[in-house]
């Protein structure tokens, strides 16, 4: 499971997806925007969505942290 996670250095969703990807002991990219507007806006564009955390796992967006936590609910966010 690749898993690719668009954070903002002072969010707290961001954080706390983080903390559940690493409880769950999944690999994850970590990808900061706050320092990278043009990159920002891209993913912006791209999920439709102007916060953080956007998460995408194989490729495919799953959304923010919310739907991280869905996922993991349904027994589905577990190492392949």
């Amino acid at each position: 499971m690749a898993i690719d996670i668009y954070t903002r250095a002072t969010c707290r969703y961001c954080a706390a997806a983080i903390k559940l990807l690493q409880k769950r002991r999944l690999d994850y990219r970590q990808i900061e925007l706050t320092d990278n507007p043009d990159l920002a806006r891209q993913i912006e564009q791209q999920t439709k969505q102007a916060t953080t955390p956007q998460i995408f796992i194989d490729g495919r967006y799953v959304g923010g942290f919310d739907e991280l936590v869905e996922l993991d609910q349904e027994g589905k966010l577990t190492a392949s």
